[in-house]
């Protein structure tokens, strides 16, 4: 499968600019990619297998800067 991943996408929340941010997984298995607003500091997570198998679970983990 050859998609495209746009390094910058408009962020839902403040309609800023959101870049790749984090750790991004392409290959075999779970395929995964992060954007974080220059903004807002907003995130989007976006995952899917490669053979198209349902993610049932997941995980997220929040650091929060005070």
């Amino acid at each position: 499968m050859n998609n495209y991943i746009p390094p910058t996408i408009k962020c839902f929340w403040c309609n800023g600019k959101m870049t790749i941010g984090g750790p991004t997984h392409m290959g075999s298995g779970l395929n995964d990619v992060s954007y974080f607003c220059c903004d807002c500091g907003g995130i989007a997570h976006f995952a899917c297998y490669e053979d198209k198998q349902p993610i049932k679970t997941f995980k997220v983990e929040y650091n929060v800067a005070y």
